[in-house]
């Protein structure tokens, strides 16, 4: 697969068909916990959308990274929650209604909140003058395009075909994961000649964000008290992120692969973090 292809085609059609299986698989109940638990939701979001990015500003800052890698960490802790929190939840015998919830949610929000953490990351290490030639408004405008049309169409199409969501639902998820783990590889090989120096920085960076963000999505819920069902299912959204929005976003909007290379490694680490714990 060649690098070109790999960041204006293969990323975003990625995304828009997770985004699209995402709409596909939603029902009326999923939205209804916004209603009958919002404690719950709000404080899943308040993690996703704020302690998370949050934590990773902090670790770049801190950590010794060179600035891209410094960036692609603020942006891959500022991507929504990723589809496969779905499953780890369930897997962990968490909340799966709340997780699905969280995860809508946090992609409907992106096009706000992963714009502006994006452009806070260009500022403090890229010099977005010089190093990255897109704006704060094309940057929106695409995010749009990746996530909440195929949320929307996908919605439609669930409500035109009721049956369809069930049918697809496994076949997409597998479908999915073998192409969400085809663009991580192809990510990483594209930055092949010194893939083993920025990989051992952005590994360590990753795995330390993803421990950290687990564990404050523990401590946030028990501060307010929930259940041991809803702490599972909010630390596990928290540490799962929409790792092929956030390549898209690196590799494809921004137009460098060295950026992505800190997405590509939470990748390859997130799912092992969360079932760890």
């Amino acid at each position: 697969m060649s690098a070109s292809f790999l960041v204006t085609v293969f990323l975003p059609t990625v995304v828009m068909l997770g985004m699209l299986g995402l709409g596909i698989s939603l029902t009326i109940e999923d939205f209804k916990q916004i209603f009958v638990r919002p404690k719950a939701v709000l404080v899943g979001l308040l993690n996703q959308l704020l302690f998370v990015p949050l934590t990773g500003l902090l670790l770049a800052l801190l950590l010794p990274l060179s600035p891209e890698l410094a960036a692609g960490l603020i942006i891959i802790a500022a991507a929504p929650g990723g589809v496969a929190s779905n499953v780890t939840t369930f897997l962990l015998e968490g909340d799966s209604a709340l997780s699905i919830s969280l995860t809508t949610l946090s992609n409907l929000l992106a096009f706000i909140t992963l714009p502006l953490w994006t452009g806070l990351s260009l500022y403090l290490f890229m010099d977005a003058n010089k190093s990255v030639s897109v704006s704060l408004v094309q940057i929106i405008i695409q995010v749009v395009v990746l996530t909440l049309i195929p949320i929307g169409l996908g919605l439609w199409l669930r409500a035109r075909w009721p049956d369809l969501g069930p049918k697809l639902k496994r076949p997409l998820r597998l479908g999915l994961a073998l192409l969400v783990l085809v663009a991580i590889i192809g990510s990483l090989v594209s930055e092949s000649e010194n893939l083993l120096y920025y990989l051992a920085q952005a590994g360590i960076a990753a795995v330390m964000l993803c421990v950290t963000t687990i564990l404050l999505g523990f401590v946030s819920t028990w501060l307010f008290k929930l259940d041991l069902r809803t702490r599972i299912t909010i630390a596990n959204e928290a540490g799962i992120q929409n790792v092929p929005l956030a390549l898209t976003v690196t590799a494809s909007i921004l137009g460098n692969r060295l950026i992505a290379i800190t997405p590509a490694a939470y990748g390859l680490v997130q799912i092992f973090c969360c079932l760890w714990f």
